[in-house]
This record gives C-alpha cells, structure tokens and sequence, in this order.
C-alpha cells in the first residue's frame, strides 16, 4: 500500500501477549514537512489518549514518536532515518530498525499493548505519509 498523503485506518484484533504488528514502510518517496508515518492506539485521529505516533520529519532524517497516554507524551526520538524503516510492537515493546525500547520503561507502551482491539494508520495532526511500500501486518511472536 502506498498513501500517497491519503488518510487511512484499520482496526486491527490482536492479542499482544502472543501476538505482533510488524509495520514497514519505504521513507525514500518522503519530502517536505513532517508526516505522520503511522499510529497505534486507541483513538489515533487524537493526539493524546493512549497511542504511539511515528512523525517522520524528511528535510532533517529525523523520526519523533510520541507516546501518548492521556495528554502527555514520552518522546523517542531518532535521528538518521532515512530508507526502509521497520516497526515492530509487542507486549515487550517497540523494535525499530531492531532496536528494542521496552515496555517496562514505557507506560503508554503498555497500556497500548494491554488493547485487544487496536487502531493502526495515519490519520493524526495535518501531515499525511507519503511513505510507499507499506506493510503492516500481525503475526504470532
């Protein structure tokens, strides 16, 4: 799938105790200002809540995601990013480009990972993903 800036969202059913997202994108095909790559939550049209939101910022290479729970945020932010870019979350946490940032160090990371029902796309902020080559699956861990 390739968004071309469009909006889009799915409700994903998952358990992600035995379970994964696994989420790939191509960042090469982004340009200009900052784009919601992708989301993971609860409500991910809101900014707060509990949901992660990935930015990607292509005129510096830099990646923000914000982990949401209620109205503040626990920011990763990565800087470098360019390319194939590779999520992965689960109960432990998220695994970027296989670096993990756990849970146990992240509240919105587990109430997010304690949802049956998720919600995965881009529909948050102004900036739509221009990103191509999407991928977003579940699979058994």
């Amino acid at each position: 799938y390739s968004p071309n800036g469009a909006s889009f969202m799915d409700n994903v059913e998952i358990d992600f105790a035995t379970e994964e997202l696994v989420i790939f994108g191509d960042l090469s095909t982004c340009s200009g200002a900052s784009q919601n790559f992708i989301s993971i939550g609860q409500n991910i049209g809101s900014w707060s809540g509990n949901n992660l939101h990935f930015y990607y910022y292509p005129e510096t290479d830099r990646m923000l995601i914000q982990c949401m729970q209620g109205g503040s945020a626990q920011n990763i932010d990565l800087s470098n990013v360019n390319g194939k870019f590779t999520v992965v979350f689960n109960s432990e946490g998220l695994t970027i480009n296989d670096v993990l940032y756990p849970s146990s160090e992240n509240a919105a990371m587990r109430n997010v990972a304690a949802l049956t029902t998720v919600q995965v796309g881009s529909t948050e902020g102004s900036g739509r993903s221009n990103a191509s080559n999407y991928s977003i699956k579940k699979r058994q861990k």
